[in-house]
This record gives structure tokens, sequence and C-alpha cells, in this order.
């Protein structure tokens, strides 16, 4: 799963225009519901092993945020979160944001999170890419 911040680099003569995703809230929460499957279908299976990876260049998934009681904050994925249990929204998150997003994420495991440096493309703002590795299976 990628997830991008607006970056445009000029490499080899060529422009490289990267869009801006947004909606952080909601890609948090679809990376964390591949952790939940990967959970489901790794249970009671010492062969099968699984692994969520998410690459951003989008600091706002790693770093940890400055507002408490935001309506994601279940869902947040920044440096060094332990991940389990219920991850859900809060009460006064709107209908039309978690439509089809309604049932809270129930990860049984426990992640801690840690970020990893992939590349800098670019001094500019963005211009540097993570990636978060969740590593689901029984003897992880």
């Amino acid at each position: 799963m990628n997830k991008l911040a607006r970056l445009t680099i000029k490499q080899e003569n060529q422009l490289i225009e990267l869009k801006h995703h947004r909606a952080q809230d909601i890609g948090r929460y679809y990376f964390l519901k591949q952790v939940e499957k990967l959970e489901k279908i790794t249970k009671g299976r010492n062969n099968i092993k699984g692994i969520a990876i998410l690459l951003t260049n989008d600091h706002l998934y790693w770093k940890e945020p400055t507002r408490a009681n935001t309506v994601d904050s279940y869902f947040r994925i920044h440096e060094n979160r332990v991940l389990t249990g219920e991850l859900k929204w809060l009460e006064h998150a709107s209908a039309g944001m978690i439509k089809d997003r309604e049932n809270p994420i129930v990860i049984k495991g426990t992640y801690k999170l840690q970020w990893q440096h992939y590349s800098t493309v670019s001094n500019e703002k963005h211009g540097e890419f993570h990636y978060l590795a969740v590593h689901v299976g029984e003897d992880r």
C-alpha cells in the first residue's frame, strides 16, 4: 500500500509529479484493516506469515500527531505506537467519514510500530520516503 503527499521532482530530465492522496485517517484505517485481515489468515497456521507494508512520503503517517481526541485517534500508526486491541472511530465522527467503515478493527496481536527510512529523492518537503512493515504470524 502506498499513500503519497504532493511532490514534483526532476530526475534524468524527466518531471515526476506525485499527487497528494490526502485523507490520512482513512488511509490509516485501511492499512490497519489489512493487519486485521492478515491475522485472520495466519491464525493457527505455523507455516503461514503475513506482512503489511505502507510506503509514504507523508510525515503525517509516521510522526506522532499533536492533537488528541481526533475522530481517528485509535487508528494512528506513528513511530513507536503499540498497536493492539479494538480500534474504532470516536463518537463524533461524521456519517460520511465512517460510511462502509463502521465496524471496529480488532488487532489480536501486539505490534510496536517502527518506521524505516526508505529513500530521499529530494530536499523539498515530502522528498523523504519511509515505510512501515507489520509482520503478522504465530511466531513473529
